[in-house]
């Protein structure tokens, strides 16, 4: 069975973030019944900042693997201050070595975020650069709001939160449709690809040996031309 994980940063479990994540689970679900559903929110997991010693301890390899055993994984966050909660910001700084890395190659991610009357595009936008910097592919960007923004900002992936359920299976069918296409990479990937083989490469050379760099190696990323040629060879492994 295909799993969804979804994870939310904010602690409102009630809020209108987790609703509306909720609402789009059931939705895929109610289309296509062979998936797996879990959501999770900040209350869920403690990660603590990567500047405590303590930080070993905490939840990150768990949530961690939560995300890799993942087929799709939802994002979502409320608008903080024209930004992403601080604690979520804390997750993702958390995951650098995932960028460097690019761990979530194939992975498909829906971006969700809702706000009350401004910075309508701010935490998704935020939210869909972090998943492409992942290694993600990026099958749907949303944002619930309040009010509508001025016609200054573009409104196509913004509904109001009242009209949620009008919109949602529209929703749902666009993100499977999506994620149904073959995987294809693109060119800030390509490009992020290229820049990270060759500092692991120098790594190699100069025998600087770290988990970044023994995972580029162990998993074949180092020998392959291009981040679609390593998807392409990992998935026929």
């Amino acid at each position: 069975m295909k799993k969804i994980f979804t994870f939310i940063g904010s602690r409102n479990d009630d809020g209108h973030t987790v609703t509306f994540a909720k609402k789009l689970i059931k939705a895929i679900n109610k289309q296509d019944e062979t998936w797996e559903c879990e959501l999770a929110t900040l209350n869920s997991y403690n990660v603590l900042p990567a500047n405590l010693p303590s930080y070993v301890d905490d939840d990150l390899e768990e949530l961690k693997n939560k995300i890799i055993n993942a087929d799709l994984i939802v994002l979502g966050a409320p608008v903080y201050m024209h930004g992403i909660p601080g604690e979520m910001k804390n997750i993702i700084d958390r995951l650098a070595d995932w960028a460097h890395t690019l761990r979530l190659v194939g992975k498909d991610i829906v971006i969700l975020s809702t706000c009350n009357s401004n910075g309508h595009m701010t935490v998704a936008n935020q939210l869909h650069l972090y998943a492409i910097q992942l290694g993600g592919r990026v099958v749907g960007k949303y944002v619930a709001t309040n009010f509508m923004p001025t016609e200054t900002v573009d409104t196509e992936n913004i509904i109001l939160n009242d009209q949620i359920d009008e919109f949602i299976e529209k929703i749902a069918f666009e993100v499977l449709e999506k994620q149904s296409l073959p995987w294809k990479t693109n060119r800030l990937l390509e490009t992020t690809f290229i820049t990270y083989q060759q500092i692991q490469k120098n790594n190699v050379l100069q025998n600087i040996q770290n988990e970044e760099n023994k995972y580029w190696v162990d998993s074949g990323m180092l020998d392959c031309g291009s981040l679609q040629e390593y998807y392409n060879f990992s998935n026929t492994r």
